[in-house]
């Protein structure tokens, strides 16, 4: 089935998560060719991931991020 809309290729190019996707390949190598390729990455190497986000975004907080997850099985995490 065929999407009902897709952005400009100038939208994606400027999009926050084209730059994070950059910024994840710089920091682990990896390359995404899309949407789908980040997805499977954040699933696969979830500590990675996060950290990542953490970084790209500036979370500001007390500390640095912990452990969340007491399994990174999905679904079915706790």
């Amino acid at each position: 089935m065929e999407p009902i809309w897709k952005p400009a290729p100038a939208t994606v190019e400027a999009a926050t998560i084209t730059r994070f996707a950059r910024y994840l390949t710089g920091r682990t190598g990896v390359e995404f060719g899309g949407y789908r390729d980040l997805w499977e990455f954040s699933e696969r190497r979830l500590p990675e991931f996060w950290a990542a986000v953490w970084d790209f975004f500036d979370v500001q907080a007390d500390g640095t991020p912990g452990t969340v997850l007491a399994g990174d099985a999905m679904p079915g995490a706790t």
